[in-house]
């Protein structure tokens, strides 16, 4: 998602800073009564609807639809840092010349999770902090947030922080 800004600049237009929220659910790490968990998300696809170019700037309602594979930052899940662990999909709509909002859902080992908010339009690498509002499998009732930090045009660096 982040190639928005790429795009959006060479038209010269107010640029969109897209921070992939991915989230997942195996130990990390555990402090403050939760769980830690902690991803590189890799942009795999984006999709800007109705198209950006140089004469056709974003749009307010319009969409960005993406998918990213999803990476360990730390040992989880039984496996190591660095190994793939899923993927993440999701679906922002512009409501203004400054946000997104977004609903993004993390497939990963025993379920799925579902991450909603608000995200920051900006020409610049952002970080965004998303709710956890639920999800699927061992992870049907998970609450907390999620924080992506980019690190480039299509890294991100995400933090989940779920409640115990």
């Amino acid at each position: 998602m982040k190639q928005l800004r790429t795009l959006m600049a060479a038209g010269g237009t107010a640029a969109v800073c897209v921070s992939l929220l991915a989230t997942g659910g195996a130990f990390a790490s555990s402090t403050g009564g939760g769980q830690r968990l902690k991803f590189l998300s890799v942009t795999q696809r984006f999709v800007m609807l109705p198209q950006v170019g140089p004469r056709t700037p974003p749009q307010i309602g319009g969409q960005m639809i993406f998918t990213d594979a999803l990476y360990n930052r730390a040992s989880q899940f039984d496996k190591p840092a660095g190994a793939r662990v899923g993927r993440a999909e999701g679906v922002c709509t512009i409501v203004s010349l400054a946000s997104a909002q977004c609903t993004i859902t993390a497939h990963v080992p025993n379920g799925q999770l579902v991450v909603m908010g608000a995200m920051e339009l900006t020409r610049r690498l952002a970080t965004n902090r998303f709710g956890v509002v639920g999800g699927s499998g061992a992870y049907g009732s998970a609450r907390g947030t999620a924080t992506g930090r980019d690190i480039s045009d299509s890294k991100s660096l995400i933090d989940i922080a779920l409640d115990s």
